[in-house]
């Protein structure tokens, strides 16, 4: 395989993640680009890892293929965040701006996999570490965060009349709340594993997880940023304290292997 492959492929998910933030995100024409906070978030995450692959192609680091896998899995959950608020029944209000997004995140992703494979092919196919006392902890604490937080006062919604205080699970429905809980859920059994069973597979299945669940609870807060953080409760604080921590302590463990 063409040693230009991996960052080739890494570029595409760049590219179709980047072009996201000007497609429409809802019926009325709208896009991320028309909120500033979310523009800058999504237009730097994916400055970022095109920064990381252009670097690569001229010093090959060990940990550059991270910023990548990071970024991607990232991405993934910020972009799922609109599909479980819609949910099944509404899946056709989901416009071209998150499926474009979504895609172009799995495509980094998947490009920094194998970049990854690449530099650290032995390591990924090796027996999984023991992840270290402290990075557990933090792991366990953060997964510990995140279910309180899913039930928890999330946001104050106070464009509906009357106002709304909603929770991850009972956001205008309970579509949203069941996807965070699904990936919290597999993120500990996937933790578990790695740290009982010591699946080697499980590490990275645990940081990747991580990130998308790290994804999903920044939408809020990047969404209200900027004089707007009082209306965020302390379900999404929970969520975004526990599943930072969570992410902080799997790709740590990943990365030390």
């Amino acid at each position: 395989m063409s040693r230009l492959f991996a960052p080739a492929v890494v570029a595409i998910g760049i590219a179709f993640a980047t072009a996201a933030v000007w497609l429409d995100l809802d019926d009325a024409g709208g896009s991320y680009w028309d909120d500033p906070t979310n523009a800058a978030f999504l237009l730097a995450l994916s400055g970022v890892s095109a920064a990381s692959v252009g670097v690569d192609l001229v010093r090959r680091w060990a940990w550059l293929p991270l910023v990548p896998l990071v970024v991607g899995f990232l991405l993934i959950g910020f972009h799922l965040f609109l599909v479980g608020f819609f949910g099944p029944e509404d899946f056709d209000l989901v416009e071209r701006a998150v499926w474009w997004g979504l895609g172009g995140a799995a495509i980094m992703a998947l490009g920094a996999f194998l970049l990854a494979a690449e530099r650290w092919g032995a390591r990924l196919r090796g027996t999984a570490g023991d992840g270290g006392r402290a990075r557990r902890l933090v792991t366990a604490l953060g997964i510990g965060l995140v279910f309180p937080g899913i039930w928890l006062d999330a946001v104050e919604l106070r464009s509906a009349d009357p106002v709304l205080v909603v929770t991850y699970w009972d956001f205008l429905g309970h579509s949203l709340g069941i996807l965070f809980l699904a990936l919290a859920c597999v993120l500990a059994v996937s933790s578990a594993m790695s740290w009982g069973l010591r699946w080697p597979e499980s590490d990275l299945v645990a940081a990747t997880l991580s990130l998308v669940v790290l994804g999903l609870a920044l939408y809020l807060p990047v969404t209200y940023a900027f004089g707007s953080f009082g209306v965020l409760g302390a379900g999404a604080w929970l969520a975004l304290a526990g599943a930072t921590l969570a992410s902080v302590g799997s790709v740590a463990t990943l990365a030390r292997r």
